[in-house]
């Protein structure tokens, strides 16, 4: 079960008996100063384990769970931590088979016996939860500290995989031969992309949770609320998974057993992870289902005893995306949801039984419900509308914050535009483009910090550098030059905290860290800015200094698309 690399790694004398060994077929047990060989208590099961991959055929895009931590040793290989999940890039004979990590969009190989299978081991519709997780949880319950309805979050592990990501949704789509794109084409007579129309398009805006159960004693502590938003066919969820963080704007009476959650008020200025305004899109479900939205509601706890965290939910509701009794004044109507608890393929479970619904009709019936925790939303139908920001969206089932629906046009028109550009009749040449807007921005959409700050310094440059007749494709450029400029630094700027939703003060601090960034960036009256080389280049950072890969200035399909077929295109 222990593999060692026999391309540059030790002496000249210790590569060549390494090469004789293997050569030769004689596999004994090499001496390895990696610390991960003595991880392996149970050798023949992980020997079994081990076989089993190497003599199956998993193709490019299976996602694999990290079993173990890794550190890089040599140029090529990949740093990983046990619980992270990768994706397989190209399967190798060697046991060190080549992943990349989507959250840091980094590429290297990885040692099988550090990896387990994920893909198929999920429900796409509940994924299990951690058993840690469910432990702390089910401690919560015995001390009484949260209702029998809460239960370990059914979305949140979901969010971490790959294909409930938005930027999943926004790589194109191919037709069923492979030799085209589905939903994306460049009118070079117009400069704009073909838009696509699609069966279902939606406002949606988050009003109030109210009357949710608060959680109760000392031994817990709520660190962070959200409500996440995704659709539903009946099967299993068919968008990305999207998420709105959620405030209670006063500390509540602690007689008081419930709590009211708010949200950010509706302004296209707010930080993405606040907006509570949100826009949906996709087709009719190839299963024949009608398509829902469905709603989870959770907290990110942590144990005042143990400091373990862990994400709980605390309500669920799900709502028909085609209204059968749709609002015949307006385009909009309002919506307040009971909010079921359990899992959320257990329709049953009263999310506190203290509150259960005794009479159903009436005056008395309606008491009962506002005893009950909701949530207040509504939606606007705009499914007939046919707007150019709406509709440049990809056709796959989306749910995208409305403060950066132009930002994800303009990836998309340049993505377009340079796919255009080239002499192979269908643009699905495997040629590399130049671009570092195109091959960074998947990794800058999973920061919505970062999407902020370039909505903001995109909005001032355009008033200064714009005028009101300026084309399509001089916003565009205006808009890839702002992003090259003052946020691909940041991507690599050491001392910014990686981005976690629920870690507010790094959130915090992140984004002062961004605004400083930017500020010595911009010129200002007497002064000149700052060369950004200097500041990336800080030689009190070297330690955290990266190699420079061409993924950082070069985007190919390949490396998105799994099932590319290479060996039709040139």
């Amino acid at each position: 079960g222990v593999f060692l690399r026999i391309d540059g790694c030790g002496t000249g004398d210790d590569d060549e008996e390494l090469r004789r060994l293997h050569n030769s077929g004689d596999h004994e047990d090499v001496e390895s100063d990696h610390d991960y060989d003595e991880q392996e208590d149970e050798p023949n099961i992980v020997n079994a384990h081990v076989q089993e991959l190497r003599t199956t055929k998993h193709p490019p895009g299976t996602q694999f769970l990290v079993s173990h931590d890794l550190t890089s040793v040599q140029t090529g290989d990949l740093t990983i931590h046990k619980g992270e999940i990768i994706t397989l890039v190209e399967q190798r004979p060697d046991d060190w088979w080549l992943f990349r990590n989507a959250q840091t969009q980094q590429q290297g190989v990885v040692p099988i016996n550090h990896i387990q299978l994920l893909s198929g081991q999920l429900p796409r519709r509940r994924a299990k939860p951690n058993t840690s997780v469910t432990t702390l949880v089910d401690a919560f319950k015995a001390n009484n500290n949260i209702p029998a309805g809460f239960v370990a979050s059914d979305l949140a592990p979901l969010t971490q995989l790959e294909e409930y990501q938005l930027w999943r949704a926004l790589v194109p789509k191919m037709t069923d031969s492979n030799l085209a794109f589905a939903d994306l084409y460049w009118h070079a007579d117009t400069d704009h992309l073909q838009i696509n129309d699609v069966t279902y398009k939606k406002i949606i805006v988050l009003k109030q949770c109210v009357k949710i159960p608060k959680v109760k004693g000392d031994q817990i502590r709520v660190l962070d609320r959200c409500v996440r938003v995704c659709l539903y066919d009946g099967f299993e969820i068919i968008s990305n998974i999207h998420i709105v963080r959620a405030h209670i704007r006063n500390k509540v009476d602690d007689k008081v057993l419930t709590e009211d959650w708010h949200f950010s008020s509706n302004d296209l200025n707010s930080f993405v992870d606040e907006q509570p305004q949100l826009f949906i899109r996709a087709n009719r479900s190839s299963s024949g289902q009608h398509l829902s939205l469905l709603f989870e509601l959770s907290q990110w706890c942590q144990s005042t005893v143990t400091q373990e965290k862990c994400e709980i939910a605390c309500g669920w509701s799900m709502v028909p995306i085609e209204d059968d009794k749709p609002p015949l004044i307006t385009e909009t109507k309002g919506f307040n949801e009971l909010l079921h608890g359990g899992h959320t393929d257990e329709p049953n479970i009263l999310l506190d039984p203290q509150y259960k619904i005794l009479r159903s009709d009436g005056l008395s019936g309606k008491i009962d419900r506002l005893k009950r925790a909701r949530i207040k939303f509504s939606i606007e139908i705009r499914d007939s509308d046919i707007d150019i920001l709406f509709d440049s969206l990809p056709i796959q089932p989306v749910i995208v914050s409305m403060n950066i629906l132009r930002t994800i046009g303009f990836f998309r028109s340049e993505l377009a535009y340079q796919l255009h550009k080239r002499h192979h009749p269908t643009g699905l040449s495997t040629t590399p483009i130049d671009s570092i807007f195109l091959s960074t921005f998947f990794q800058t959409l999973q920061q919505p910090d970062l999407i902020y700050a370039l909505r903001r310094v995109y909005r001032s440059r355009q008033r200064r550098f714009l005028k009101s007749s300026s084309s399509a494709q001089q916003q565009r450029e205006l808009f890839i030059r702002t992003y090259e400029t003052f946020i691909y630094p940041l991507l690599h700027y050491r001392q910014l905290p990686a981005y976690d939703f629920h870690d507010v003060p790094a959130l915090n601090e992140r984004r002062k860290l961004i605004t400083d960034m930017i500020k010595r960036q911009l010129p200002a009256r007497k002064t000149n800015p700052q060369d950004i080389l200097s500041i990336l280049l800080d030689p009190n950072l070297t330690d955290k200094w990266t190699p420079f890969t061409t993924d950082e200035i070069c985007f190919t399909l390949e490396k998105y698309i799994h099932d590319f077929k290479t060996d039709v295109v040139a």
